[in-house]
């Protein structure tokens, strides 16, 4: 393509396509950084899980992150079937222990957990042979069964990763929730935090 331009023939061709090759790089380089952020976030990606390990001898409740990158934990809350309310930790949740604990935690959100590492909720580990400590081992599965626990996470970048609704025992359907209350109810005697988060709890004190 040519012009005149006081008696002299411009060509114009060079300079369409010097600003077309331009063009074409700065999209390029657009999508290769969107390529690399999205590469980046995805090489870091925290992966969620609840775990539940019962084994004789051994009660054990932890989060895993099991992703690449590092969890934050937005919030935990746990919740029981037939209560409206819920709670920051299990420790809040579950029967009070006659013996001590073997480990546990109380609210953890806003905590992060490193690839590969996980944060144990509540461990209760007992002797087999000693009465008191198998008979709580009881109450608290009994309890357990009828808890979720749920959790919402971030990654390292600030953005929603898909969180966890973990039942501790599966579905409610499989066993008798009175007979999960029950075994909270023989706690309840020694047990006032609990009596006073369900005063109108219908199968307290029967």
């Amino acid at each position: 393509m040519y012009f005149m331009d006081a008696g002299k023939t411009v060509s114009v061709l060079p300079e369409i396509a010097s600003i077309f090759i331009a063009f074409i790089a700065v999209v390029i380089a657009a999508w290769s950084a969107s390529s690399q952020r999205k590469h980046n976030r995805l090489s870091v990606r925290p992966l969620p899980e609840i775990k539940l390990r019962d084994m004789e001898g051994q009660i054990k409740v932890e989060l895993c992150n099991n992703g690449t990158g590092p969890l934050i934990i937005s919030k935990l809350r746990v919740s029981a079937v037939g209560i409206d309310e819920s709670w920051e930790c299990l420790l809040d949740a579950v029967p009070e222990s006659p013996v001590a604990w073997t480990f546990f935690v109380g609210n953890i959100d806003g905590r992060s957990v490193r690839p590969g590492s996980s944060i144990n909720l509540l461990e209760y580990s007992y002797r087999t042979g000693r009465v008191t400590e198998n008979r709580f081992a009881r109450e608290l599965r009994e309890a357990l069964r009828v808890m979720t626990v749920h959790v919402s996470c971030k990654d390292i970048y600030g953005e929603e990763v898909p969180g966890q609704e973990k039942k501790l025992s599966g579905s409610a359907a499989t066993f008798d929730i009175s007979r999960a209350w029950g075994g909270l109810r023989l706690t309840a005697v020694i047990n006032e935090k609990w009596a006073r988060a369900h005063p109108t709890n219908p199968l307290r004190g029967r």
